[in-house]
């Protein structure tokens, strides 16, 4: 399970939370305070090991209930956690998929010049479990000799 975020009270209009960098990556955290800014101003401080989130309140009228958001905000770090995994994990996958997009839209001769040694080699993917074959590949000839066996009995 993962840690929660330390807590330290400056007033009541504002807080800080200091997150280790270690578990937390810069990038979660500038994005998980992004959803908050409606109602909070946030001023980032770290030592390359720990960063600390100074919260302020917008509006300095209302109370701020400190343990609503640091529960609001700890879910919406561990969501960006998980959409971070996620997105390095098909980066690769992404990146094809946009470079045959626009490589389809090159006219001929462009794609002609565009097509080398290393290109083809971006083009070229691994497929342990054989799901990317046509299907005209995989299924057509079967059915076809079926077809032509059937037409020969009548």
């Amino acid at each position: 399970m993962t840690q929660k975020p330390i807590k330290r009270i400056l007033s009541q209009k504002s807080f800080k939370l200091i997150l280790p960098l270690r578990r937390y990556p810069e990038e979660a955290i500038t994005l998980s305070c992004y959803k908050f800014l409606d109602n909070f101003y946030f001023k980032f401080s770290g030592n390359g090991q720990k960063i600390a989130v100074a919260v302020f309140a917008r509006q300095s009228d209302q109370p701020v209930n400190k343990k609503k958001f640091e529960r609001d905000f700890y879910t919406e770090l561990n969501h960006n956690l998980v959409r971070l995994a996620v997105a390095k994990e098909n980066k690769k996958l992404r990146e094809m998929i946009v470079f045959k997009t626009f490589f389809s839209a090159l006219p001929e001769k462009e794609k002609e010049q565009a097509v080398s040694g290393s290109v083809q080699k971006d083009l070229k993917f691994e497929d342990p479990l054989g799901i990317a074959v046509p299907w005209e590949e995989k299924y057509g000839p079967k059915k076809s000799a079926k077809k032509s066996g059937q037409k020969a009995k009548k």
